[in-house]
């Protein structure tokens, strides 16, 4: 990594070959910027050997590197072509003369993933090296390092076929990384797609924003690795935005336990969140700016001293968040495993970047590996998990059928179909749930002395504990048919009261008599309704507010094809 050019040695036995690379001993480099640098005859006493350039070096907005190269070491059938290949804006001199330039110098905005060619014909001496200077724009594309720069110098098919080989390998040699959290990707749509079925489920929101938002950095990974040509604008929001992804990672263990955060974890969780907010400015600020802040976030010391241990402690917490273990709800020690594995790979990943440390701050390189496969082996987990309380749901759900099948065998009997009818009467009833099994009930008989008795009334409340109250009400009116609709009424109010099931119930006693009189007793319901108008009756509080309630009764006659409406709500 870092800024480096790869050695093709030139000798005798090599005239024949079809391309060369230039060696880092063959150039130099300076940081900044200054006129008649790209000069032939410049004085580079001041200048520092190509090999001697530090990946994280202090950051400045220009970088010079001089470079010679022999074309008498290629084939003499071959016209020579230079090939940069370099990730950031830059211009290209040849003998001192510009020869072409790559994105915009000034803002360090260009198209990552472009190789380019120049001619030009001072390559046609054979006899000489000539002197090709790079003027390149400070872009830290890749983890804060400045990207490698590839300089070769040979046949234009060749080399073209030379680079496709290479990022083929390249892409190859990563594969479990791509497909891995190509799958992470998916599970992670999948996830918040659920969650939009399910609201509650906390969890599965955050570790499906995880999972994205990694994907959208590995992809980054994979675009420059693949040498995909994206805009460098693209690429900075790729990684600012993808690293917000610590924030849901730390979310999720606490709401899978569904357990509070400590005070402990809250402050990690504020640091963390001002330190990532921080980098995704760089997603909304100018190119330059943006570019220039990226480069301090990623490469220098005292920020990584200070931010990268609050990412360390901050992957504790899967493995702590299940703590104590023994509290651990059943049916989870699967996804305990999977996250202490991956908890474990997250310290190793972040730790060793750790400057003070003095480890090698890019072996969490090769660590992405097993990383991704400890991340693809919560994926597992979690899906286990959620088919086991899908099955633990569905068993619930055949439950809850019986029981609703149940029910409705109740309401059945709570509202008979056929009406015991006296003479001289129709009766006409209409029954509409709120849902499958709701509180409203009613009973018709017809007296030994002729006169017909309606009871009706509606419980609060809705479901099988409802109709199983209308039940109970129903059953205590038996064998009181034949009191008066006040007195049934208090009856009731008591049954209800002492049975301890809870609510209360609106309720209506009424007798019709042959000749058309009709006595009502009222227990908070709705009035009656004669032939459309509102009938005259008394209140009175509804079944179960207190056992010392005493019903009124009203009095009025129907004449011959009136109707009288009996209703609940």
């Amino acid at each position: 990594m870092g800024l480096a050019m790869v050695l093709l040695a030139y000798t005798p036995a090599a005239v024949a070959q079809k391309s060369l690379s230039v060696s880092p001993e063959k150039c130099v480099f300076r940081m900044g910027d200054g006129p008649g640098w790209e000069a032939t005859s410049l004085d580079e006493r001041a200048w520092q050997p190509l090999a001697q350039l530090p990946e994280k070096q202090q950051f400045e907005s220009r970088l010079w590197v001089r470079c010679t190269v022999l074309p008498g070491a290629l084939a003499e059938s071959i016209q020579p072509t230079l090939q940069v290949d370099l990730n950031a804006a830059y211009e290209v001199y040849v003998a001192g003369r510009l020869v072409g330039r790559h994105g915009d110098l000034a803002s360090g905005s260009h198209t990552t993933g472009v190789v380019n060619q120049y001619r030009a014909a001072e390559f046609e001496n054979r006899s000489s090296g000539v002197l090709v200077a790079l003027r390149i724009s400070e872009t830290p594309t890749i983890y804060g390092q400045q990207p490698t720069v590839d300089i070769r110098l040979g046949d234009a098919e060749f080399l073209r076929e030379a680079r496709a080989s290479a990022v083929a390998r390249n892409v190859r040699r990563q594969w479990i990384t791509w497909v891995g959290f190509g799958g992470i990707a998916m599970a992670g749509v999948f996830f918040l797609t659920l969650f939009q079925f399910d609201r509650s489920q906390k969890a599965i929101l955050w570790l499906g924003t995880c999972w994205v938002l990694l994907a959208m950095i590995r992809l980054d990974d994979f675009l420059l690795a693949a040498a995909i040509p994206i805009p460098s604008r693209l690429e900075l929001v790729l990684y600012a935005i993808g690293n917000l992804n610590a924030i849901p990672a730390l979310l999720f263990p606490f709401a899978l336990v569904q357990r509070k955060m400590g005070w402990f974890y809250r402050g990690i969780l504020v640091m963390t969140a001002g330190s990532v907010g921080v980098l995704a400015i760089a997603g909304v600020l100018p190119t330059s700016e943006a570019l220039t802040l990226r480069w301090y976030l990623d490469s220098s010391p005292a920020w990584n001293n200070l931010w990268i241990p609050v990412y360390v402690l901050a992957a504790t917490a899967l493995i702590t968040a299940f703590w104590p273990l023994h509290r651990m709800q059943r049916g989870m020690m699967p996804i305990y495993i999977a996250c202490f594995f991956w908890g474990v790979m997250e310290m190793m990943y972040i730790g060793v970047q750790i400057p003070v440390l003095g480890l090698d701050p890019y072996s969490f390189l090769n660590l992405q590996a097993p990383r991704t496969i400890s991340i693809a082996c919560v994926v597992a987990a979690m899906t286990l998990l959620l088919l086991a309380r899908i099955r633990s749901t569905n068993q619930e759900k055949a439950k809850l059928a019986g029981e609703m099948e149940a029910a409705r065998t109740m309401q059945r009997l709570l509202v008979p179909e056929v009406q015991s009818t006296a003479a001289g009467l129709r009766i006409e009833a209409v029954f509409l749930p709120a849902t499958e099994v709701g509180g409203d009930f009613y009973r018709c008989r017809v007296l030994p002395d002729g006169s017909q008795w309606i009871l009706l009334g509606d419980v609060s409340g809705k479901g099988a504990a409802a109709a199983m109250a209308g039940a109970m009400l129903l059953g205590a009116s038996e064998g009181h048919q034949e009191d008066s609709p006040a007195v049934l009424l208090g009856h009731l109010n008591r049954a209800f009261c002492h049975s301890g099931v809870g609510g209360f119930a609106t309720c209506q006693a009424v007798r019709i008599w042959p000749d058309g009189r009709v006595r009502i007793a009222n227990a908070g319901h709705l009035p009656p309704y004669v032939d459309g108008s509102e009938a005259p009756v008394h209140g009175g509080l509804p079944l179960g507010i207190t056992d010392a309630e005493q019903y009124d009764e009203a009095e009025f006659e129907l004449s011959p094809g009136q109707a009288l409406t009996l209703l609940s709500d």
